[in-house]
């Protein structure tokens, strides 16, 4: 699972469209909690540690990298690109826990890739950091919600449908400043 965090844009009017969204989805949230239980969010909304100001929480989006494959392919050339770049195989991990775990579903041929639904083309996989670490987009999500009655607890999941990079967040005055004092 692709984890992105969304934080708050630091220059206007960013940071303002970014504070009455999440008043927006608070409301969403509040409409669907079942009354008289607790409601958790999994992966969803935060708050920085020791703050419940609005302007520091941040939005966490899930995307399903692999899907499960209900049979084998039946056409080995689609599971295969030619380079391995957008392939099980290919995709790169960063853990040796999930190296393990990729040898496993290519030797099964049993999962295929489900690329990030960027609005712009991109080489590889490689290049999602760079293109988002730090850059405004637009995010449309589905907001999933269950009820664990066992835990006593309502359950709120945001998936990504689509992500549209929109340009560079601009530094901040504390990078600025930063930047003043190197000289």
């Amino acid at each position: 699972m692709l984890t992105i965090a969304g934080n708050t844009p630091v220059s206007q009017p960013f940071n303002t469209d970014y504070a009455d969204a999440l008043h927006i989805l608070d409301r969403i949230l509040d409409s669907r909690r079942e009354p008289g239980i607790g409601w958790k969010a999994s992966g969803f909304t935060f708050n920085d540690i020791d703050s419940f100001n609005r302007s520091s929480r941040y939005v966490i989006f899930s995307h399903p990298l692999f899907e499960i494959l209900n049979s084998p392919p039946t056409n080995i050339s689609k599971y295969r690109d030619r380079y391995n770049v957008w392939t099980t195989a290919g995709w790169p991990m960063s853990t040796s826990q999930a190296t393990n775990e990729q040898r496993e579903i290519v030797s099964n041929e049993s999962h295929i890739v489900r690329p990030l639904p960027l609005a712009t083309f991109i080489d590889s996989p490689k290049d999602y950091h760079a293109l988002l670490a730090g850059n405004l987009a637009v995010i449309t999500f589905t907001v999933k919600h269950w009820i664990d009655r066992s835990h006593r607890v309502d359950i709120f999941h945001a998936e990504i449908v689509t992500i549209d990079p929109i340009l560079p967040l601009p530094p901040s005055p504390d990078d600025m400043l930063r930047r003043l004092l190197a000289i």
